[in-house]
Order: structure tokens, then sequence, then C-alpha cells
């Protein structure tokens, strides 16, 4: 399997959208989101010219259909393996073309251990190649659970993943077995959210904002019927919904998992719509109180009492197993330390280090997502202050908190996001691997001139920018003064301890020189 979705173009989506009388979906309209991400949403490459052959291998098909393929790829120099989404953009009509810019646009803003990762997008004039996380493992819909506890543990994960998205305003809206796949074949535990093709960023990112529609104050609805039918509300069946659409889907989800069933059947199709409106589920005796709890709160046919996946997850179904996992969990020495390092380390060099975190699928990433979720108390998908202090509490690390958090949020938005905190407990053994930095080098030289300058990094940053004094990030590796860095300047500042400076006092002045003139100049 793969983080491209057999479902999808390069895969031939099995017709999961179909319209009201309102007309055509117009998703092709969210190609161009804003930055809502912080700089995690400039860590995804997108190039117009490149061929993506050039920096990868190409492996085995994983997959093929009527506007593609997906193959594996081997990137060149690291060696680290990818799915590589190859599409025929003349074979697409306007409406599948939409869902794939439209897939590509929230991803770009999503950060999540749970939620597939795309790294690079090549576009040409008449093909599209999507770098994706690869997924070995198989779908929801292919395995078997042999007990209730492995199921609430693959649910909390889900919920946690797409309570995450509601909060970044992202509805999933296809929420079906075929769209959680595994990361490996021997692990029943890493699931990951794929295909978000048909998902809806809503206006201004937020879920819950009102508006007001003819005097009468209502929340921002969509009017399109997607998704599989087993899974879709009542609201979806009518035309108008809301973020709870996928809250309805996951209770669906749950009982499929725990019965080998859909909770609601029908010979025909306006049968099975009758039964969802009713909403009378018959569960089986074997179903624990605690299960039969959390399924009947997100079926709720009133979608006004239907839990939202932040309730669901404080359901005792959810909670035995956070709390059975959390104190079985012991954060490593090791990781804690590295965290120290990097709240140390310079700010440019953390940006780095974030380069490497966002692509890095070695396994050490599985225990830092274990880390991380044990940390996320909260299931919001970030960190926050308090979840921090608690654990540096919990662990009898005598660190100031507010010091230590203000360290890793490298992008100031007042929580640590999954990549950052990748970002700050992954250590510095990467340092020894001139490819791997160079790497690091070639994706911050944006302009391609062989140096990061002051242009590069305000293109990396984009609306960012202005968080960030960027001659001081280039002061921390340039050691001529010149506001420039080259790769080997670039090396010495990874290589660099907490403290230790580039510059001389020469060359400080330098700078402090070139600021001021370039200062007279823009007068």
């Amino acid at each position: 399997n793969s983080g491209a979705s057999r479902n999808q173009p390069g895969g031939d989506r099995m017709g999961c959208c179909a319209t009201t009388e309102e007309g055509q979906p117009k998703l092709s309209k969210q190609k161009s989101l804003p930055n809502e991400g912080g700089l995690h949403t400039q860590l995804l490459k997108e190039n117009k010219s490149a061929s993506v052959w050039e920096k990868y291998k190409k492996g085995k098909l994983l997959g093929a259909g009527m506007t593609g393929a997906v193959h594996v790829g081997i990137h060149r120099d690291t060696g680290v393996r990818y799915a590589i989404k190859s599409i025929n953009k003349r074979k697409l009509d306007p409406a599948q073309l939409g869902e794939l810019k439209n897939e590509v646009a929230l991803l770009r803003i999503l950060d999540h251990p749970s939620i597939v990762r795309l790294y690079e997008v090549y576009e040409l004039p008449n093909r599209m190649y999507l770098v994706m996380q690869l997924l070995e493992g198989k779908d929801l819909g292919q395995v078997r659970f042999n007990t209730e506890r492995q199921v609430a543990k693959v649910m909390r994960k889900i919920v946690h993943a797409i309570g995450y998205c509601h909060s970044k305003g992202v509805v999933h809206r296809d929420i079906k077995l075929e769209n959680f796949v595994f990361t490996s074949v021997d692990n029943l535990e890493d699931v990951i959210v794929i295909d978000f093709g048909i998902g809806k960023k809503t206006v201004a990112g937020d879920l819950k904002v009102e508006i007001t529609e003819s005097k009468a104050t209502q929340k921002r609805n969509m009017k399109t019927v997607c998704g599989t039918p087993y899974y879709m509300s009542p609201q979806v069946l009518d035309g108008r919904y809301d973020q709870k659409c996928d809250c309805w889907a996951i209770g669906v989800l749950a009982f499929i998992l725990l019965t080998s069933r859909p909770p609601f059947n029908g010979r025909y199709k306006r049968e099975l719509d009758n039964r969802i409106r009713a909403g009378v589920v018959q569960y089986p005796n074997s179903m624990s109180v605690n299960a039969r709890n959390f399924i009947s709160n997100l079926l709720k046919v009133d979608a006004r009492q239907r839990w939202t996946c932040q309730q669901a997850l404080q359901s005792d179904w959810m909670k035995n197993v956070q709390l059975a996992d959390v104190k079985s969990f012991e954060i490593e020495k090791d990781t804690l330390e590295k965290m120290i390092q990097f709240q140390q380390a310079g700010r440019l060099k953390k940006m780095a280090l974030m380069i490497r975190a966002f692509t890095d699928t070695s396994k050490r990433v599985q225990k830092l997502k274990a880390t991380f979720d044990s940390l996320d108390t909260t299931g919001t998908g970030t960190l926050t202050h308090p979840e921090l202090k608690e654990a540096l509490v919990r662990h009898k690390i005598n660190l100031d908190s507010k010091t230590v958090f203000d360290a890793l949020d490298v992008d100031k938005r007042g929580e640590i996001s999954y990549t950052e905190f990748l970002a700050a407990t992954m250590g510095d053994e990467l340092q020894s691997d001139r490819e791997i930095l160079k790497g690091l080098f070639d994706s911050l030289d944006i302009t391609k001139n062989g140096r990061i300058t002051k242009k590069d990094l305000l293109k990396f940053l984009g609306s960012d920018a202005k968080k960030y004094d960027v001659e001081q990030l280039l002061g921390e590796g340039d050691e001529t003064g010149n506001l420039e860095i080259t790769f080997e300047e670039f090396v010495k500042m990874m290589e660099r301890g907490p403290g230790e400076t580039p510059m001389s006092e020469s060359a400080r002045s330098k700078v402090s020189s070139v600021k001021a003139l370039s200062d007279d100049v823009r007068e």
C-alpha cells in the first residue's frame, strides 16, 4: 500500500462524491489556502520543471488505474523509500483535477503523526507526481482484531487525527475502512489517515464560526453529498451538514470493526437512507457498555447532540486505553537530553532540523510518535505548555518549562507541532552525514545559487518571515560577514555546539555595516 490512495486519481476513485441539485462541488478553488500551518507549510516542496526521476529511482509498481500509477520511489542519495503517485492530468476531468489539487492544499497545512505525509509535488503541463509517505501495511478493511481493546487503541488514533483536522478547519468527508492504512504489515496500531481528495476547508479555518442567513444564525454548513453510503449521516443525506458528519462516520467505523457489519443496512438505497435517518442500532450482547456508549453518542441522529471528537476522546472507552498507555510509558532520558540540546540551538539550525524531521521515515520516528502521543493528553495533535510542564514534573526534570516550551515552539504559534517535536528529539547524529546535510542545505537554497541568502530565507519563511530577524538568522552560519551561508559554513553551523558563535568580532562588525548600508538604501 502507499500514502497515495487507491481510490484517487492514479487509482480510480470509486464514485464517492455525488452532488445535490445545487451543482458540482467547486473544490478546485481550494488549491491556494492561506498559510495557517506555520513553518510546517513551507516544508512541502513544489517543482514546476525538474524531473522526479532525477532525484528518485523508480521501484516496484504498487498500483495502477486509468489515470496513472503508484510506484515505490527510492531517493538516489539517501536510499529512503517513498510512494510516488504519477497522474496523467489529460485523463482527469475537472472534478478529479480539483480533488487532486484540493488534497495537496489540505495536506500542506496538516501536521499530525496519524495523517499521511506529502513531501514533494512535481507538476508538469500534462502530468503530476506526488511524493508521499510509503505505507506498507493493510487497510482497516483487510484486518481482523482479536480483542475490543485492540479496536479501541486504533479508534483512539483515528479520533485523535480527525479531531486535529477539525481543529484546523478541515473536514475529511470520506471516512471509511479503506482510508485508514497501517504503516507496516506487522504493526496493527500505527494507523494513518489517507485520501483528503474530497476534504473541505472551511472559510477562515473555523468550523464553529457562525454566520447570519435570512435573520437566522446558523453554523457554516457544506451542501454537497460526499462519502460512502454506509457512513453517511442523516445531515449528509439532506445536503446540509458540518464537521459532525465525520463524527457520525467514526461511530459507523467503530461498529463495523467490532461486529464485522455496518450499523445500518438495506437492499436498496432508499431503505438504507430511511434506516440511517431513523438511527436505530441493534447492538450485540458481546459489545461492552463503554464501547456501546462511545458508538451511540456518535450515532445521534440530531447532530447537536452528537459528540465531537474531543468529547469522544473523553469517553471511558478511550480514556481506559489512554490511561493504560500513559502509565506504562516512560520518556527515555536520551529523548529529554535531546530536547534540552535543541533548546540551546540557534533558530536557523532548528529550522534545518525541522526539514530533516519532516522527511525522516526511519524506525526511530515510530518511538517518537509514541512519545508525542503520550504527551498529548488532550488529544489536540499539538503539545501545549501545560502538557510539557506535566511531563517535565512527572520525569523529575528540573528545568523551567516555559523556557523549554518557547525554545521548542520554533514558529512561535503558541503550541509545539508534531514536526517541531520530532526536530527537537531526533538529535544531532545527522551532523556527520554530508549527504543529509546537503539535502537540508539545498532545501534552504531556494534560488539554487549554492548559497543561502536573505532572499532564500524570506521565500522559505513565507508569511512567517515577519516573525524573524533574517539577518540574525544568517549570522548564525555566516563566517565572513557577507550575509550569505555557503555549504561548508552550513556544515560547521550544524556541527557547532550550544553557545558557540560562527564569527569573529570583525566579521560581526562587517554584518552590522552591511545591514546599516542596506537600511540607508531602503530609506
